[in-house]
C-alpha cells in the first residue's frame, strides 16, 4: 500500500482499535458458511408493487426495511429479518416503542439487523434478536477493500444506505442465493432546485409519495453537491457490494423494474421495462 492509502484506511484501522478496547470487536457478523436458503429482501420503492406478487413465501426467507413493520405487507409476509440503519431508530421514540411492541406480539423470533454504534433504545425483547454489524466510518475504493477482512466483518462497507447494510448482512449469514425487491435506487431523477435554491425532493415510495424540502429539513451546508456525493457514495458501495458477493458466489438478482442500479443482474420482468 502507498503512503496515501495508509492515510484513508486510518480511520478504519482507529475505529477496530476502538472496538477491540471496548469490546464491541465481539458482536461483529463474520462470514458462515451457505446456509441452504433463500433470501428476499423487500425495500420501499414504488416498484415493489409490480413485482412483490412474484414472491413464494415458502420457498424464501424475508427481510424487510426500516419502518416496513407498520404497513400491511410486514402483517402478510410477517419477515424473519429486520434491517435498521438510521440513527433515528436507535432512540427512545413513541413510533419506535409501537414498532418494538408490534414486533414482540410475533409467535416467532425476529432477527434485527443493525449496526454496532450506540445503544439500540426500545429494540429489546424476548421475541427480538440483535445481529450486529461492525461498521467501517468512511467510503474506500473499491479496490481498497480486503476480502478478508469484510469476512471477518472487521471492515465493512460504508453503510450509507440501507440496502447496503442488508445486503452485506445477508451475505455474510450465509444467504447465496439473494433477491432484491423494490431497490430503486432512482431517487436522483425526482430532485429539483426552485428559485430561492431550495432543493425539493419528490420521495416516490411503495406506501406513497411525499414532497420534501431537503433544504429546510437539513438545514445549512445542504445543497446538490451535497446530495449528488451521497448519490456517489451509496452506488459505489452498492458497486463494492457486488465484487464482494461474486467472491463469494453469491448470486444477487434485481427484481426491480425501474431501478437505477446497474451492478446487479435483472430478473426477466425486470429486463426492457
Amino acid at each position: 500500500m502507498k503512503l496515501e492509502d495508509y492515510v484513508v484506511m486510518y480511520p478504519i484501522i482507529r475505529n477496530i482499535i476502538n472496538a477491540f478496547f471496548t469490546g464491541s470487536i465481539h458482536e461483529r457478523l463474520s462470514l458462515q458458511s451457505d446456509n441452504h436458503r433463500k433470501l428476499s429482501i423487500i425495500f420501499n420503492g414504488p416498484s415493489l408493487s409490480e413485482t412483490v406478487h412474484n414472491l413464494k413465501r415458502d420457498e424464501t426467507d424475508v427481510m424487510m426495511v426500516n419502518y416496513a413493520v407498520e404497513t400491511e405487507l410486514y402483517d402478510k409476509l410477517q419477515p424473519e429479518f429486520i434491517c435498521l440503519a438510521d440513527p433515528v431508530f436507535f432512540r427512545y421514540t413513541e413510533r419506535n416503542y409501537k414498532i418494538a411492541k408490534k414486533i414482540e406480539k410475533r409467535e416467532k423470533k425476529v432477527t434485527l439487523i443493525v449496526p454496532n454504534y450506540g445503544s439500540y433504545g426500545v429494540f429489546y425483547g424476548k421475541r427480538i434478536l440483535l445481529k450486529k454489524v461492525f461498521t467501517s466510518p468512511k467510503l474506500l475504493k473499491v479496490d481498497m477493500y480486503i476480502p478478508k477482512l469484510l469476512k471477518m466483518n472487521l471492515m465493512s462497507p460504508y453503510l450509507i444506505n440501507v440496502g447496503i447494510l442488508c445486503i452485506y448482512a445477508a451475505i455474510q449469514m450465509g444467504y447465496k442465493n439473494i433477491d432484491i425487491y423494490g431497490l430503486d435506487q432512482n431517487y436522483i431523477k425526482y430532485f429539483s432546485v426552485d428559485e430561492k435554491n431550495n432543493v425539493f425532493c419528490e420521495e416516490c415510495r411503495f406506501y406513497g409519495v411525499e414532497k420534501v424540502n431537503q433544504s429546510q429539513l437539513y438545514g445549512s451546508g445542504y445543497n446538490m453537491t451535497y446530495e449528488l456525493q451521497t448519490c456517489y457514495e451509496t452506488f459505489a458501495g452498492f458497486q463494492m457490494l457486488a465484487r464482494y458477493a461474486d467472491e463469494q458466489g453469491v448470486n444477487i438478482t434485481n427484481k426491480s423494474v425501474a431501478s437505477l442500479l446497474d451492478c446487479y443482474k435483472k430478473c426477466n420482468e425486470a429486463i426492457g421495462r
